[in-house]
């Protein structure tokens, strides 16, 4: 066992991540088609709603799975690693907007 995953392992870790990029990217993928949003829009909107959610620790496995990557598992404290990711979370969701591209206006 990983001393950054703590009790969860490795199969569960690498799932749990899987399934939140194919979620991601999907959604991403859907709204261009359906919706003509673009990609990076949603992407960041979506990031950002995973980490305010994560922040909630509800559900655990959510939480554990983004506490668990990269730098966030040196994070020793776990309420500044909550305020961490809440204050990413609605940074990723202010700056979405930002990535739409509006058509040009036609004239």
């Amino acid at each position: 066992m990983s001393r950054f995953l703590g009790d969860m392992t490795w199969p569960r870790f690498l799932f749990g991540w899987l399934a939140i990029i194919v979620t991601i990217l999907g959604s991403a993928i859907a709204a261009l088609v359906w919706f003509n949003v673009e990609g990076p829009a949603v992407i960041f909107g979506m990031f950002g709603a995973l980490f305010v959610v994560a922040s909630t620790q509800r559900p655990a496995a959510l939480y554990s799975v983004v506490r668990n990557a990269g730098w966030f598992a040196a994070i020793t404290n776990d309420r500044v690693m909550r305020l961490i990711l809440l204050l990413l979370g609605l940074i990723f969701l202010g700056s979405s907007p930002f990535f739409v591209h509006l058509p040009a206006a036609a004239g």
